[in-house]
């Protein structure tokens, strides 16, 4: 019952503040499996019940697991190599890493104290999205994926 008295003043406070709650934007979100399925309401507006949450960047599931944050990072990785393999006519390692690390990194590792090395399946997808990246380079694409992180002074994915 705390929660109805927390929602009551905050509500209360932003009226106080002449500041109106988006009730179009307000969501409510369960982590525990025996968690009852409440009504939440404010100013006797119901709270929209949802399965996933983006905070600051980060895709949280109700599961807490990371999967979807993870996939779509991938895909954005992936368009943006995509991109970079349209833009450089000629790559060789120092076109290539200059945009791969400024570029695509910053968007795979955002955040990534909160979620890596969640999930093995996960992993080994970043892992292919980096493998597929190495193999732009014409220069070292016959070498094996670990010769091509060496060559490169690139980490792997698997720590």
């Amino acid at each position: 019952m705390s929660y109805k008295i927390d929602l009551h003043a905050l509500y209360n406070w932003s009226k106080l503040w002449d500041m109106k709650c988006n009730m179009d934007k307000c969501k409510r979100i369960h982590y525990r499996k025996n968690n009852p399925e409440n009504v939440y309401t404010m100013n006797n507006i119901h709270i929209t019940k949802d399965e996933q949450e983006k905070d600051l960047g980060i895709i949280f599931q109700k599961d807490l697991k990371f999967s979807q944050h993870i996939s779509s990072k991938i895909n954005k990785a992936n368009s943006i190599l995509s991109l970079i393999n349209r833009t450089f006519s000629f790559k060789d390692q120092s076109t290539f890493l200059r945009p791969y690390v400024a570029l695509v990194r910053p968007h795979v590792e955002y955040g990534n104290t909160i979620w890596f090395q969640h999930l093995r399946k996960d992993i080994n997808a970043l892992e292919k999205m980096q493998m597929r990246a190495t193999k732009l380079i014409p220069d070292i694409r016959h070498l094996g994926y670990e010769e091509r992180l060496k060559v490169l002074k690139l980490p792997s994915r698997n720590f």
